[in-house]
This record gives C-alpha cells, sequence and structure tokens, in this order.
C-alpha cells in the first residue's frame, strides 16, 4: 500500500511554518489574488517563491491555489501572476475557473493540475470530463462516501485528493451563491459570510413549522439556544459538524486515496500544527502496520491513537464532530442544530503544541567530510540521505607559526550548523599535524558546503520542467461533434439573436399547469426536470400532443395555435415548441440506477434535447450514443471568453452564469459561440445539497421518484423555498424572491441575448402567464409594471 500524501493548509507564513515542522508532506495556501480564502492572510509574491524554496528544501511540495471563477480582465492577468511560481518550482495549482485550466494547461504544459472542489465532481464521469483539461488529480466533493471516493479513483485513473479533517460546507461546493446573493460576497470567489451558520425554522409545504417535540426536532428543542430576543429557541439545521476521520483512516488508506487534506486556512498556526502532527503519527503507525501484518489485520484491529483525539477535539472545532459522509449520505447526527459556533481552546494544548511542534528546530541530517593538507586548499564534502553531495574548497591550510589548529576546533567549527536547516549528523575529519587555518576560514567552508548542499536538496525536489509546446486541447466529449457529423444541427443557430429578431422564450415548468400556460404562451423552448416527470406531466404533455400545440412524432414540434395571430407577427416569439429533458444536477453512484429512468424519457423521442448542469452529464450522454441538442445550464459556469471557447463545440445553448454583471455578460455574447441564454425571471437556487431538511427533522418518507415542497424561514421571518429531489436525493434551497430582469429585456436584445429564459417554480397558471405577458409588453418597449417582489440579483453590480 502507498502511504498517502499528508496535504496541510497554511494561511500564512507561521501556518506554513507550522505545517512543515508538523510533518506534512505538502501545504496549500494562497497567494494575492485568485484564492478561495480573501480574508486568509494570505502569501505576498515574494513569500510563496520562499516558501518554494523552503518547502523543496525539506523535501516537501506546495499546491497553489488558483480556485475562484475569474472575470475576463482578471484571467488575463493569471499569467503574469503564476510565472514567478512555475519559474520558482510550484509543484501544482488547484483551479476551478475552466479558462483558468486552458491558460495553464497552455502556458504552463508541465504543471500538475488539481481540479479543486469548487468543482463539483461526484463521480468518475465527472473527473472523465476533466481530463480534456489536463487535470491530473481531482479533489471531489466531500459528500461522496467511501465506496464512491474508492470508484472514482479506480475508475478514472486519476489521483484523488479527500478532505479528513476540518469544516464542511453544507451545500456542495461551487453551487451554493447564498452568501453572494443575500451579502454580496461570494463564496466563488473566496469571500463566503456562511449564512449557513445562522438560525433557520424549517416549515411544511403548507407553511406550518414542524412541532417541537416530534421527531428529532423535539429532541433538539429541549436543548436549544435562546433566540436573541429571548423568544422561540434558535436552530441551525444548515450548520454542518466538523469533519474528523481519524478512526476511519484505516479505511481511507485502503480505499487508494493518494491525498489527505486538512481543511483549515482561516486557522491559527497552532491549529495547523496541533491537527497535522496526530495524522501524521497515526498514518506512520497505520502505514507500518499494512506493512507488517497486512491489510485483514489492520482494517480489523486497529487501536486508538493514544491522546490524539483529545487533541483533535480541542482544537478550534465546532461541537460533537463527525466522520463527514463518508459513512452516511445525510442525516440529522451530522448537524449542530444548537450550537454552530466553534467550542473553546484548551490553552494546555495549545501550549504542549508550541513546545512540542512549533519551538524544535526542523532540520535535515548531513554527513560531513574535511580534508586539511598543508599547502592545499581546504575540502569538505557534505551529503544528506537522500544522496545529494556536493564538494568545495576553501582557504590554503598553513604550516602553524605558533599554536596550530586542533581537530577539536575543527570540529566544532565544523558542527556549528545553527539556522542552515541541517544538523550534523556525521563528521569525519583528515588533517595534517602543526597547521594552521583562520576560525574564519573554517566557517566560510562550513557556509560554503551546506549552501551549495541546499541548493542541490532544492533543486533535486524541484519538479521537472521539461521543454513543451503548447498542448493542444483535446476535448474530452464529442456528443455535439458527433451530431453535426450525423447531420443532425444542420441550419441550427449560433452566436446571438438574429438581426432583427427578438429575443425567444425558454421556460423551465415543474407542474402541468405551468406547462400548458407556457405552450399556450408561445415559449419556444420547454425545460421538463426528469425528476419532475410523473404521472401527472407525463398526462399534460400527451394532452398537448392531442389538441395539435406541437407533434409529438417529430424531434422540432412547430406549434401552430397563435402561428396566424397579430402578436406572433409583431414579435417572432411563436416560432416552435422544443421539449428539454432537464438531466439531474448532482449525479452520484449511489443513484445510478435511475438513469434508467432518463434513458427510458429520452427514448420516447419527445426531446429534442437536455440540459445540463452537470460535467458528469456528458460522457453518460455519449455512451448513450445522444444526437439531440445539448443546453448548458447556468451551473456550468462560463465566465470569461478562454471558457466559452473550451465548450463552444459541446453545447448548442449555453447560459449566463448568475453572478456576473451584466457588461460581463454583454462582452461575452460578441464572441463566437452557440446560441445564448439569460435567466429572466426565477428563483434562483442558492444551494443544492446532499443532507435534508426533512431527514434533519425526521421527516424523511423515502419517496422514490417524489419531490417534497418546504421551506425555510430565518429569523426575520424571510422564506426560502425549499425542493427535495427524492429521486436523486438531494435538497435545492431557493431565493426568498424571484429574480426579474423585465427592466432590462429591452436592452438584453440590443446586445445579442438569444433567449430570454424563465424559470418557475411555485406559480400558478394565471401567474405564469402574466410574468411571460410582461416581459413581451417589455421587449415591444411598453411600460411594464410587475406586482411581485422581485430582485435584480447581480445583473448590475455583479459578485465580489
Amino acid at each position: 500500500m502507498t502511504k498517502p500524501e499528508l496535504l496541510a493548509p497554511a494561511g500564512d507564513y507561521a501556518c506554513f511554518r507550522a505545517a512543515l515542522k508538523a510533518g506534512a508532506d505538502a501545504v496549500y495556501l494562497g497567494g494575492r489574488l485568485y484564492g478561495a480564502r480573501a480574508f486568509a492572510g494570505n502569501f505576498s509574491e515574494e513569500e510563496v517563491v520562499e516558501a518554494l524554496k523552503e518547502a523543496h528544501f525539506y523535501g516537501k511540495k506546495i499546491y497553489l491555489t488558483v480556485n475562484t471563477l475569474m472575470r475576463q480582465e482578471e484571467l488575463d492577468g493569471l499569467e503574469g501572476f503564476m510565472a514567478p511560481f512555475w519559474e520558482a518550482g510550484l509543484d501544482g495549482a488547484i483551479v476551478q475557473d475552466v479558462g483558468a485550466l486552458s491558460v495553464l494547461q497552455r502556458r504552463f504544459p508541465s504543471l500538475s493540475l488539481h481540479a479543486s472542489t469548487q468543482m463539483t465532481v461526484t463521480d468518475a464521469a465527472g473527473a472523465e470530463a476533466l481530463k480534456g483539461l489536463g487535470i491530473s488529480r481531482v479533489v471531489p466533493a466531500r459528500e461522496l462516501s467511501l465506496k464512491e471516493v474508492a470508484a472514482l479513483r479506480r475508475e478514472s485513473g486519476l489521483e484523488v485528493e479527500i478532505f479528513i479533517h476540518g469544516a464542511m460546507c453544507y451545500s456542495y461546493s461551487g453551487q451554493c451563491l447564498f452568501s453572494s446573493f443575500l451579502g454580496g460576497r461570494s463564496g466563488n470567489r473566496g469571500r463566503c459570510a456562511q449564512p449557513c451558520r445562522q438560525p433557520y425554522r424549517i416549515l411544511d409545504e403548507n407553511g406550518r413549522e414542524y412541532p417541537a417535540g416530534n421527531g428529532a426536532a423535539g429532541q433538539g428543542r429541549k436543548s436549544a439556544r435562546p433566540s436573541r430576543e429571548g423568544g422561540v429557541p434558535e436552530f441551525y439545521p444548515l450548520s454542518l459538524k466538523d469533519m474528523c476521520t481519524l478512526d476511519i483512516l484505516p479505511e481511507l488508506m485502503d480505499a487508494g486515496v493518494d491525498s489527505f487534506k486538512i481543511e483549515g486556512r482561516m486557522k491559527k498556526p497552532e491549529y495547523v500544527a496541533g491537527v497535522t502532527s496526530v495524522y501524521r503519527r497515526r498514518i506512520d503507525a497505520l502505514s507500518e502496520r499494512f506493512e507488517s501484518e497486512g491489510r485483514k489485520k489492520v482494517l480489523s484491529d486497529f487501536p486508538e491513537e493514544d491522546g490524539g483525539r483529545g487533541i483533535l477535539h480541542s482544537l478550534y472545532i465546532r461541537s460533537g464532530p463527525g466522520e463527514g459522509y463518508y459513512s452516511r449520505h445525510n442525516g440529522r447526527e451530522m448537524i449542530t442544530l444548537t450550537r454552530p459556533g466553534y467550542a473553546g481552546t484548551d490553552e494546555g494544548i495549545l501550549e504542549r503544541i508550541r513546545q512540542e511542534v512549533m519551538e524544535p528546530p526542523l532540520e535535515v541530517p548531513v554527513f560531513l567530510e574535511a580534508c586539511l593538507r598543508e599547502g592545499e586548499p581546504s575540502l569538505l564534502s557534505a551529503r544528506d540521505e537522500e544522496g545529494s553531495r556536493i564538494s568545495v574548497l576553501g582557504d590554503r591550510a598553513v604550516k602553524a607559526q605558533k599554536r596550530p589548529v586542533t581537530e577539536d576546533e575543527v570540529e566544532k567549527r565544523l558542527r556549528k550548523s545553527g539556522g542552515s536547516g541541517f544538523y550534523v549528523k556525521e563528521l569525519q575529519i583528515e588533517m595534517d599535524k602543526d597547521i594552521f587555518l583562520p576560525v574564519s576560514s573554517l566557517n566560510e567552508l562550513r557556509r560554503s558546503a551546506l549552501n551549495a548542499l541546499k541548493k542541490k536538496r532544492i533543486e533535486a525536489h524541484m519538479p521537472s520542467r521539461p521543454e513543451q509546446k503548447g498542448k493542444e486541447r483535446t476535448g474530452p466529449l464529442s456528443v455535439r461533434e458527433n451530431r453535426i457529423a450525423d447531420g443532425r444541427a444542420a441550419g441550427k443557430r449560433s452566436g446571438g439573436v438574429r438581426e432583427g429578431a427578438l429575443p425567444a422564450f425558454h421556460a423551465t415548468v415543474v407542474t402541468p399547469k405551468q406547462l400548458e400556460a407556457c405552450l399556450a404562451a408561445g415559449v419556444s423552448r420547454i425545460y421538463l426536470p426528469a425528476s419532475r416527470m410523473d404521472g401527472k406531466m407525463k398526462d399534460a404533455m400527451e394532452r398537448a400532443g392531442e389538441t395539435s400545440l406541437f407533434r409529438e412524432t417529430e424531434l422540432f414540434r412547430e406549434t401552430s395555435l397563435f402561428r396566424e395571430t397579430e402578436l406572433f407577427r409583431e414579435t417572432s416569439l411563436f416560432r416552435e415548441t422544443e421539449l428539454f429533458l432537464s438531466l439531474p444536477v448532482i449525479w452520484r453512484r449511489e443513484t445510478r440506477q435511475e438513469l434508467s429512468f432518463v434513458r427510458e424519457l429520452l427514448d420516447t423521442g419527445r426531446f429534442a434535447g437536455v440540459q445540463v448542469g452537470s460535467l458528469s452529464a456528458l460522457p453518460w450522454l455519449e455512451r448513450q450514443g445522444w444526437k439531440g441538442s445539448v443546453a448548458f445550464d447556468h451551473r456550468i459556469y462560463i465566465w470569461n471568453r478562454q471558457t466559452l471557447e473550451f465548450w463552444k463545440d459541446r453545447a448548442d445553448t449555453w447560459c449566463a452564469p448568475l453572478e456576473l454583471n451584466r457588461r460581463d455578460v454583454y462582452a461575452l455574447l460578441k464572441e463566437e459561440g452557440p446560441e445564448n441564454e439569460v435567466l429572466s425571471y426565477g428563483r434562483v437556487p442558492m444551494m443544492v445539497t446532499a443532507n435534508c431538511i426533512y431527514k434533519t427533522m425526521g421527516k424523511c418518507k423515502k419517496e422514490p421518484g417524489g419531490c417534497r415542497r418546504g421551506a425555510l424561514a430565518d429569523r426575520y421571518g424571510v422564506r426560502f423555498p425549499v425542493r427535495a429531489d427524492c429521486r436523486f436525493c438531494y435538497n435545492i434551497i431557493y431565493n426568498s424572491v424571484p429574480l426579474s430582469l423585465h427592466d432590462y429585456a429591452q436592452e438584453m436584445a440590443q446586445n445579442g441575448v438569444s433567449a430570454l429564459r424563465f424559470d418557475f417554480l411555485s406559480e400558478d397558471e394565471r401567474e405564469t402567464e402574466g410574468i411571460l405577458s410582461s416581459f413581451r409588453a417589455a421587449l415591444s418597449g411598453e411600460a411594464c409594471e410587475v406586482s411581485y417582489p422581485f430582485t435584480t440579483g447581480h445583473f448590475k453590480k455583479g459578485a465580489y
């Protein structure tokens, strides 16, 4: 069994030093830009370069976090930002943005690129999609089970890095817009304000709070924290316990994971030193036992490490730490319902960590051989335990005129290695009698030898930088390319809206009434979520087919109900109605059996295309031989032209990300690419979560194929709708008010928006019709007044 890498965090240089002294094999840290911990101390350019030298001297690695989404002007500066670190021997970069991956792969072709957990990789298919981006390692979503992690490693062939300790996000990383839309601080930009640590009440579909005394809710209320107003107790159903995997390390190592990662770039040096040292001892002990006793024995019987758990539980950890998702999909036992803050830290433990880990010097053993001959240059050879060896010459030794230098004096000077990073483990001296060499010459000889060996060690541990030309991008997917070759995409428009035409209307519907309203209103494309394709929705589709609103035997159906009306001739909105099947947002190995249901829906021939919100869907579609259209949801982030360039041959439609302002969106629309759409109305999905609010409250009914409705209410009474997808087992938490860009409808049309998208959730038939009508009026220049509360989101200013 290969011993996994132990990867420690460093928010500043003190934490970096603490990680090295505690035994980390590698350290991840952020520079002044592009890192997902904007409020950590972070490192200047000079500090990163110096840290690389120090890490390589000790035989360790450094991975730089470049894991935020990047606007165009930011991405344009990435190459210059990274160049000094590349030259200094940077070992790897942790990346979220596809455009950033493209730039780094082209400019620094041998740099190891790691897919950040922010990319929401949940299975081998998602990892497979990233291979074409030059990825060598993937940090999968923290929600994966141990079995899923092992399968991902086995099936993808990529290195896998997993979290083993630290704070946990409630949302799938990369799928959270909660902080961004509530306070303007984007988690995708490293500025999360942690709204998941705030109190909320859980409401049922009728708006009633789950009563105290029933199920899990009652169990928690007895010890709940009083509210600030002294009234109803506060609950924290989105606040996950911190992860601590000390007891399941044997199973994690057996899964073949390549790197064990500790969370905590916002934590203090004592945390880094203490946590890293505990896991270092545990991993080393396990590795020895795996080698000497065998896998079966170790997995069946491994004693607890004396004192390790006590140290971990005393270091900035939320009450009652858990083991994360490795052995469970979700559950109340994972939540800190009543105490979301950090527990107190034992000062005695901190002092012990300082004395035992942080204060002792970190030194490399060196073996010295000195040769001093009369009339010849002094010679000192130095080697380390890894085989690096150097020899240096110094001043000539001369015949002593008075008192000769003794061997003891030579040894004393040559062993004086303090501050060099070395300690002299062995020293051999060969010298003539009655010779003299000044103390200053001996000191200079030692310094020269140790500096030369240090330089050689640093070079030996730097990654190789072979001369390579920029690689041509070879995409991992060919769904759309196959379709083009098949001739099915002929005549499809690309880029923005055609000259003189107004944007099309695309809509997501989740109820039969919404479907009927959109068909009647002439919406040109309708997205139908696979999880909502129950009997009632299928019946609605059948009824629509019978009324000739669309012909169900054709892939591209034309409608005729309003084709001769004045409204159609004025707006050209009612061209054709395409049905697209919206594929699951999250793809998991444990729900793979549900994909047969999706396959059956596609085989009906009723869907002209699919909407994709996860990279995992693309390899799956290729394997299914899918020849229809592919529309990217806004969850596949396209923030810059490099990302658009990479994906443009793999999708027929892309949706503008929800955190870009309109200036950045319009700039992207000028680039050559597939048709685009902008979410113009709908409740923004703020979180996608593996944990379930109903399971937390003891109300999970395990309804296969069902979709439950409810809400969260914050301390001010603001309600956030929640939909539980029971078929694919995840929750989506939506914003309290819908996004509505009706005031920008004409502006969007003038700037090349191909389609306005409407995501309907709880709207009834009349509300759906009214919203569509309001936007038509806005497009025609009429005054548009709406009766519903709304937000314009980030369309004006963008997220920071």
